[in-house]
């Protein structure tokens, strides 16, 4: 049996917490105008983005956990510093991967079809081609025009 002890603070820093919340801020800002300022909605949209945003910055450490482990640069992480099991990780980043989902797919196909978009190109097509080539700033580029 695991002794493991989640924090709030090894939660915050698997799912990237700060840069989810200005993730979901530069999503307000882009609501706000498009909708003419108009804040019906906004909420529902602003949530499921920090929690699509957090879930994929969790389910980005967990694939990365090994290659991790070997940079000094991240291997104080909780997935390679074993502070956190992998069981937990993929369960934290389900969680908020689903419940942002949901919670776009409330607001409309377009939101939710957008955050899965988002979601696939930055774990699966970014991430693997950032240690590839230069190019990769092209996809991770749309990954962070698409929240506004």
């Amino acid at each position: 049996m695991s002794t493991e002890r989640l924090t709030v603070a090894m939660i915050a820093e698997l799912t990237k917490c700060k840069l989810s919340l200005v993730v979901a801020f530069s999503t307000v800002t882009g609501y706000l105008i498009f909708d003419g300022g108009s804040a019906g909605g906004l909420w529902p949209v602003a949530a499921g983005v920090f929690l699509l945003s957090a879930g994929a910055a969790a389910l980005n450490q967990y694939t990365k956990r090994i290659s991790d482990a070997v940079m000094a640069r991240t291997a104080g992480r909780p997935l390679p510093s074993g502070r956190m099991t992998s069981a937990t990780a993929a369960s934290v980043a389900i969680i908020l991967l689903v419940s942002g989902s949901l919670l776009l797919g409330f607001s409309g196909l377009v939101p939710f079809l957008l955050g899965l978009a988002n979601v696939l190109l930055y774990n699966f097509i970014y991430t693997g081609l950032k240690k590839v080539t230069a190019l990769a700033i092209i996809p991770g580029a749309l990954v962070g025009a698409v929240p506004p």
